[in-house]
């Protein structure tokens, strides 16, 4: 019996072959299975954001290794029925704007729902919360000087009072729904306040200046420089000492002519 000596390498040869070709299959199988669902970015606004308007654009993309079918809002609206995103269908990506009108104040989810070429399905929730009320402003106190105003006051807000300005001047206040403030500005005939909250919120409030005060009444002087008073000149405001009258008494004696001694002779 004859031994081929290249028989044993036959083997490992087929082997090699078999399993470059179930590599080549796998390979191409992994092409067609769609592990990856469609991925929502949002770049604007973020979620739980704060906005003083009732209608904005909200801004993303979507994004899958298949294509894109379907981008739904709030479970209904499916924005790629329509233009101009139908034209966009099975693209991988696919940025998107979308209107809101009318949004109701306070809190608000919206939800966006995206569909891959193969059903897959991806989610993003939105959180927006619209607030359309002003702060309000309390003067305390507003007072005039001959070349200032002084005015003092509170502002108020249901979420935040981030500035507060008087005739155009910032003051510094530390942000927060309740804050305090005071100002002595230049004398103008209005004096103007205005508050903003954080989401730009703004409250203007106009008062009319107090008139000056009344200038100081006139000192008259004479001539001395001493400080005339009711039309007399000489008199001061420090009171004078009264000065003491003293009468004197002067007493007169009178005495009679002296009479001559008699002596006896006519």
């Amino acid at each position: 019996m004859s031994f081929d000596s290249s028989q044993p390498d036959r083997l490992p040869s087929v082997l090699r072959v078999l399993i470059a070709c179930l590599l080549i299959c796998l390979a191409a199988c992994a092409r067609d299975t769609d592990s990856f669902s469609p991925q929502i970015v949002i770049t604007s606004p973020t979620s739980g954001a704060v906005t003083p308007s009732a209608n904005l654009e909200v801004k993303g993309y979507v994004i899958d290794d298949t294509g894109v079918r379907k981008l739904v809002l709030n479970g209904s609206q499916d924005l790629m029925a329509k233009p101009p995103l139908n034209a966009f269908v099975g693209r991988k990506l696919i940025k998107f704007s979308i209107p809101l009108r009318d949004i109701e104040a306070g809190s608000n989810i919206f939800e966006l729902r995206a569909l891959d070429m193969n059903g897959r399905e991806g989610k993003r929730e939105l959180e927006l919360r619209v607030d359309t009320q002003k702060p309000k402003v309390e003067i305390d106190s507003l007072s005039g000087q001959e070349s200032t105003v002084t005015v003092s006051g509170r502002a108020f807000d249901n979420i935040k009072v981030l500035r507060v300005s008087v005739n155009g001047a910032p003051l510094n206040v530390s942000p927060s729904s309740s804050v305090t403030f005071y100002a002595s500005v230049s004398r103008t005939r209005y004096v103007r306040i205005v508050v903003e909250d954080s989401v730009g919120n703004k409250t203007e409030l106009v008062r009319t200046a107090p008139p000056r005060p009344p200038p100081p009444e006139p000192v008259a002087t004479d001539a001395n420089g001493a400080t005339v008073t009711n039309g007399q000149a000489g008199t001061t405001d420090t009171p004078r000492r009264r000065r003491r009258r003293t009468t004197t008494t002067t007493t007169t004696t009178t005495q009679s002519p002296t009479q001559p001694a008699s002596n006896g002779t006519p």
